[in-house]
């Protein structure tokens, strides 16, 4: 089918004149491509569709013009997956999870396992919502969403800590004493004290954990984290320190905030990140889309030029696999939003469709080909 034939198509689709080849043809890419695969507005769609109609029309109107079929397409691509965007809009809810695989897996889900003070540990997703615990120090309660939070904690001369891990496929939510919120991603954990005392409150984090830090101009909040901490009084903020990745990002979306490391001081303004590479100890300092790096936490991968590898390591924590490279690969980039709430089919499939990678699951192992 050639690229007269998808606008044909499109233009009788979109003026409800579409005969049910029509249809069938835009339904079957329905199955991979879902509206919550993109955070795109409708505006941004229209936007795309009337691109996408007008290079279409340069090529039907200008056919002595020499066009490679790559270039044809992805526009023809462009038309498919823009005209997915209305037909969902129009005419679907959100179905159940379909798999394009014959092994399939699951994403991550809201798990972490509470180790207390007295090494006691709670896996907090066999708790109903409610008290989880209390002794001296603290109350500590599940929320009807899930939130974990600490009341009524009572100061002592002696400090006793808490910790929150999440496994690879987990992701949980936790409210400190002091009212901050604590996001942890897939793979990540976080050491905190049941009750802040004294003059500074400090925490230390492993892995992605995005913060909401409750301002106190008095006690400032400390984030550590492998060689570096995060000096704020009220902000918010995302660190992503996963050992197997090559760096320490931090990302400021709201306030001010104090990078420490190497016995220097960055500060970052909002919509800034600041990333140190391992064995390093430079600061470099980069701008970026705060929002977009902190999707993850709203249930959205945002690959934003990234390779086959890099996405893979992220893949690899949410849906808990092993990831095997087999061949040699190009040096492709890959953007754009995708759920974190489907089957991994599903996300392998919308990889696939840019011909430079292909893949085959087998149990919880992905393998990644040429």
């Amino acid at each position: 089918m050639d690229q007269k034939d998808i606008a044909e198509k499109h233009k009788r689709f979109i003026s409800g004149e579409g005969t049910t080849e029509d249809i069938a043809f835009f339904e079957s890419f329905y199955i991979q491509y879902n509206q919550k695969h993109f955070q795109t507005t409708e505006a941004e769609q229209s936007e795309d569709i009337e691109e996408a109609w007008k290079q279409i029309n340069a090529v039907i109107r200008t056919p002595k013009r020499k066009l490679s079929l790559s270039w044809l397409a992805a526009a023809a691509v462009l038309l498919i997956v823009s005209t997915i965007f209305i037909y969902v809009a129009r005419h679907h809810s959100d179905p159940a999870t379909t798999s394009v695989y014959a092994n399939d897996i699951p994403p991550g889900s809201h798990k972490a396992i509470l180790t207390l003070s007295d090494g006691r540990k709670i896996n907090l997703d066999d708790r109903n919502k409610g008290l989880v615990t209390s002794d001296a120090n603290a109350t500590i309660r599940k929320t009807n969403t899930g939130e974990i939070i600490y009341e009524s904690s009572r100061p002592t001369a002696q400090i006793a800590y808490n910790r929150m891990s999440t496994p690879v496929g987990g992701k949980y939510e936790l409210r400190l004493s002091d009212g901050t919120l604590a996001v942890l991603d897939a793979g990540s954990s976080i050491e905190y004290p049941v009750s802040f005392i004294g003059e500074q409150r400090q925490v230390e984090v492993s892995g992605q954990v995005y913060f909401e830090v409750s301002h106190d101009p008095k006690r400032p909040f400390l984030v550590k984290f492998n060689d570096q901490v995060v000096k704020v009084l009220g902000t918010r903020f995302n660190i992503n320190a996963h050992a197997d990745e090559p760096d320490s990002r931090t990302t400021l979306l709201q306030g001010c905030i104090a990078l420490q490391s190497g016995g220097t001081e960055t500060l970052l303004k909002p919509g800034q990140q600041g990333i140190l590479q391992k064995g390093q100890d430079q600061v470099s300092v980069v701008n970026v889309n705060a929002d977009k790096v902190v999707s993850w936490k709203d249930n959205y991968f945002h690959f934003e030029k990234e390779n086959i590898r890099e996405i893979m390591r992220q893949l690899s924590r949410w849906y808990n696999i092993e990831v095997v490279f087999e061949g040699a690969f190009k040096e492709e980039e890959f953007s754009g939003d995708i759920s974190r709430n489907k089957n991994i089919s599903q996300v392998l499939r919308m990889l696939e469709y840019s011909q430079a990678v292909h893949f085959k699951i087998s149990g919880r192992r992905v393998i990644v080909m040429p």
